[in-house]
């Protein structure tokens, strides 16, 4: 199994198609109305770090744990110009179909995040970003990691000056207890 996860590394960026890569860049940096983003049970996870990275970079964008149950009203928000970013790896699950169906019947961009062997719902993105997953037992998110952060990236290149300042805005705005915070003025690293 080393050996397989070791072959993933060097395989991080090779399925995805760079033309497709910027589309999805450009979508997300042209000033989208909404951006929701959505993953699977264990994609979640990484669809909540892309959330929290755009947040900081562009303004309406939303995560949606449960896009089909408590988050629906993000989906029924979609419009023209909305833009919804979907994570549906291997085993791929029959909510981010549907999920997709309605952003595409509201006029929102969809990028699908996907497998090597694409999800089912392939045909109907707008924008399909395959990363390699295999592994035994589990599937490796090395490369879902690297897309997720490398998306962030190069929106924050694209929207350039107006990130800065979302993200100033936010760094001032919000309440994370720093443990360098706690120390007393003088103890403070760089003090």
């Amino acid at each position: 199994a080393g050996g397989l996860r070791a072959g993933l590394g060097a395989r991080l960026g090779d399925p995805v198609p760079p033309a497709e890569f910027q589309r999805a860049v450009a979508a997300l940096a042209g000033g989208p109305g909404h951006v929701v983003i959505s993953g699977g049970f264990f994609s979640r996870l990484i669809a909540r770090l892309l959330a929290m990275h755009l947040d900081q970079l562009i303004p309406h964008v939303d995560y949606a744990g449960e896009p089909l149950g408590a988050d629906i009203g993000k989906y029924l928000r979609l419009g023209r110009g909305s833009v919804v970013v979907m994570f549906d790896l291997r085993r791929h699950e029959l909510a981010a179909g549907q999920a997709m169906s309605m952003a595409k019947e509201a006029g929102a961009t969809v990028i699908l995040i996907t497998d090597e062997s694409l999800s089912p719902s392939a045909e109907e993105a707008d924008i399909v970003l395959p990363v390699a997953v295999d592994g035994i037992p589990f599937d490796s998110f090395a490369a879902l990691l690297t897309l997720a952060e490398c998306l962030a990236d190069a929106v924050f290149r694209a929207v350039g000056e107006p990130a800065i300042e979302r993200m100033a805005d936010w760094e001032r705005s919000a309440r994370i207890p720093r443990a360098a915070s706690a120390l007393p003025l003088t103890e403070r690293p760089g003090t």
